[in-house]
């Protein structure tokens, strides 16, 4: 059963949804999307989606890169959960964010994002969409911490 798009930000309401984002480093810097739709249109994002049935968070991390950027990573560890009613204006939202080993380019982003790029990781934009720069703070302290042991 396919549901409308107004349908399916009517039942996002009442049900909260899950999804998956991912902090791909690479070099010393972080992969972004420009958001091409509402919510944040035009914002640099973490790349990211919706959980589909079926599969694992562990996958749709993957998979949401793939599809978002054409790039290829590999899940080195889990960041956080992050969850609550104002991440996004949608609905309330759950979300496993992953780090995530850059591996190479190999497909071609989809028509959510209207940019893809890399930036150093002390050079991230302003204008960062939904709750994602507290998310990079956290991945970046975590790599910070990491290199400390």
């Amino acid at each position: 059963m396919q549901l409308s798009h107004k349908e399916f930000l009517k039942l996002w309401k009442i049900k909260p949804m899950a999804s998956s984002d991912s902090v791909v480093i690479h070099n010393s810097e972080i992969l972004l999307v420009k958001r091409a739709a509402k919510p944040f249109k035009g914002f640099w994002t973490l790349p990211g989606g919706l959980m589909d049935s079926g599969e694992t968070i562990e996958h749709t991390a993957v998979r949401e890169v793939l599809e978002e950027t054409g790039a290829k990573v590999k899940i080195m560890r889990m960041v956080g959960v992050y969850s609550g009613p104002k991440r996004d204006p949608r609905g309330t939202s759950l979300s496993v964010v992953f780090l995530m080993k850059f591996i190479k380019f190999s497909g071609v982003p989809d028509e959510e994002v209207s940019e893809v790029r890399f930036f150093p990781i002390n050079k991230i934009p302003p204008r960062i969409g939904f709750d994602h720069m507290n998310i990079i703070k956290d991945a970046l302290k975590l790599l910070r911490e990491n290199k400390r042991k």
